[in-house]
């Protein structure tokens, strides 16, 4: 019974079997331990949105110059450069259809951006007295279920 003492407080007025827990060491590493995990993984989608930004940079140059080019000097040239410049243009079009770099981008900016919000939540009640803070157990259940989430719906 004395370690109950130590491990919660008082039950709630609402709920009288209810017993919270404290923070204590072990819960503040885990937590700790949640925002790191949480930390690298906007680290690592900031770094894919900015690998798919340039790939979708250096396809999308070509789609737009090419069929600039290739209507400029139509009458400079034979038949079978144009066919040559539009067929080039219709190829990169597939792979930059296909590939969707685009929308990986946006996807990766956008887990990047949750998860950074995640690491903020985390700081923001972290920074608090412990006996400011939200109870422990809703704490650590809550934190939790969002990484959990995310974890589960972040883009490869």
């Amino acid at each position: 019974m004395i370690t109950e003492r130590h491990e919660s407080t008082p039950p709630s007025s609402d709920d009288v079997d209810r017993e919270e827990m404290l923070w204590g060491t072990r819960q503040e590493l885990q937590i700790n331990k949640w925002k790191e995990e949480a930390a690298n993984k906007a680290i690592h989608h900031t770094k894919r949105q900015n690998r798919y930004k340039m790939f979708y940079n250096a396809l999308m140059l070509p789609l737009v110059i090419l069929p600039c080019i290739s209507s400029a000097i139509t009458m400079q040239v034979s038949e079978r450069v144009n066919v040559f410049l539009f067929l080039a243009t219709g190829i990169l079009n597939g792979v930059h259809g296909f590939l969707n770099y685009g929308r990986r981008q946006q996807e990766h900016g956008d887990y990047s951006n949750l998860w950074e919000a995640f690491v903020t939540d985390i700081e923001s009640e972290m920074c608090k007295p412990k006996r400011s803070r939200v109870a422990c157990d809703v704490f650590l259940q809550k934190t939790l279920d969002q990484f959990q989430k995310l974890s589960a719906t972040e883009p490869s």
